[in-house]
Parts: structure tokens; C-alpha cells; sequence
């Protein structure tokens, strides 16, 4: 009988059912959400700063600045037997020919306009076609040496120069001669295109000139050109 009734009273006994907790109501409003502008005032401000010239630069094709627009290019020899490289400073330059010399071997005419060079090299000596190549764009050619009849022709075609090697023309006392990079004497000079465009001045060389295309050689007048019938080219080395 008692456990008869304990289990309906077990039975009976309320049970505790747990509150709900209230649901938030979803609202349409939307957070504003605070801009700051000091950003958009710095872009601005460097967008301000930028100067739309329309120069464009003849070498590469991109605007560049009144100051490059107005100087005059650098033109150096570089050589590129396989025993100079790597070379420094051909990054930097605008437009770079590269030319068959003696042997097979190239090197290069490197223009530099609208960037300078702290290094650049190693630098090679002078070739008549070369400096031809440079005075095309009426650049101030520099080079190490060149043998007694190029500066004879060099001198000829009235051009600006700067030679590493002697004082024959115009002496550039700036370059140097880098042993670590190599063992051969060819192959360790270099010079900076900051420092020739200061011997330059020196020499009282005009740095001023807008960008030049190429220049083509005048062409004699006739009465000048003489009767000429036979050619004849000799050969140092059958190399060349």
C-alpha cells in the first residue's frame, strides 16, 4: 500500500519547465559606418604632386620630366665577352645597341637619359662605328681609350667625349679600375654617369638639349667627295 501511493505521488509531482528566453527582434536599420578621408586626402594630395608633362621620352616611349626632357644623354662603351659579366648599370639605361666587334665578340653603346648610373661598366675602349652610334643622338660619348686613328676620326665628327684612359681628347679622371671583379685588366674599369655629367662641366660641355633623334651624317658636297675608283681595306687579324 505505501508503494502503491509513493508512486503516484511520484507520478503527480509538477514538473519545472524552463523559460524561453525572449528573441530579439530583427530590425532593418543599418549601422552607419564612419569614413575616414585622411587617405583619400594623402592619394589626392600625391596625385596633385605628379606633373603631366607630354614629354615623351624618343629612347623609351614614357613621359618623362622637363629636367630629363632638357639634358642631354650619356653614351658608354660596354663590354660583353663573356669574361666581363656580369656587367653593372645596363638597368639603367634607356636604349643599349649591342654591335659585333673584332673576334665575334659585341659590346655595347648603353644611352643613359632619364636615369643615371653610380656604376656602370666594364667600360671598353672606342670604335668609329660606335661613336658614330653615339653622336647619332648627340650624347656625350665617354669610353676607355681607343687606338690612334679613332681619335683622329673622333675628333673629326665634333662630338663631346670624356675618355677614361688618357688626355689625348678629353680626360676623364673620374673612372676607376675595380681588380676584385676580375683578374684581366680590360675587364676592371668602370665609371658613374653622376660624375661624368661633372667633368663635363668642367669641360664646358653643354648638358642642355631636348632629346635628339637619331642624326644622320651631312653628306659632302660633291665637288668634295673626289674621283675615287679603287677601295682598299686591310685586315690586322683574320679575326676581323
Amino acid at each position: 500500500m505505501v508503494l502503491i501511493f509513493t508512486v503516484i505521488f511520484t507520478g503527480c509531482k509538477k514538473v519545472d519547465v524552463p523559460e524561453e528566453e525572449p528573441i530579439a527582434e530583427e530590425t532593418d536599420e543599418i549601422s552607419e559606418e564612419v569614413e575616414d578621408d585622411s587617405g583619400k586626402k594623402i592619394d589626392e594630395d600625391k596625385i596633385a604632386g605628379m606633373e603631366i608633362t607630354g614629354n615623351i621620352n624618343i629612347f623609351s616611349g614614357l613621359e618623362i620630366s622637363d629636367e630629363v626632357w632638357n639634358s642631354r644623354p650619356i653614351a658608354l662603351m660596354i663590354e660583353n665577352s663573356p669574361d666581363s659579366r656580369p656587367q653593372s648599370g645596363l638597368i639603367y639605361a634607356d636604349m643599349v645597341f649591342e654591335v659585333v666587334d673584332e673576334g665575334g665578340v659585341t659590346r655595347y653603346v648603353a644611352v643613359y637619359s632619364s636615369y643615371d648610373a653610380g656604376i656602370t661598366g666594364p667600360v671598353r675602349s672606342a670604335r668609329s662605328y660606335y661613336a658614330e652610334i653615339a653622336r647619332s643622338f648627340d650624347s656625350i660619348y665617354a669610353f676607355w681609350g681607343t687606338y690612334p686613328e679613332g681619335y683622329d676620326i673622333i675628333r673629326k665628327l665634333d662630338m663631346d667625349v670624356l675618355d677614361g684612359n688618357s688626355d689625348v681628347i678629353a680626360y676623364a679622371k673620374s673612372g676607376w679600375r675595380d681588380y676584385s671583379r676580375s683578374n684581366i685588366t680590360e675587364h676592371t674599369a668602370f665609371m658613374s654617369t653622376i660624375k661624368l655629367k661633372e667633368e663635363a662641366a668642367d669641360y664646358g660641355y653643354s648638358l642642355k638639349g631636348v632629346q635628339s633623334p637619331l642624326r644622320f651624317k651631312i653628306d659632302a658636297v660633291n665637288s668634295d667627295k673626289g674621283d675615287i675608283s679603287d677601295i682598299t681595306i686591310n685586315f690586322s687579324y683574320d679575326s676581323y
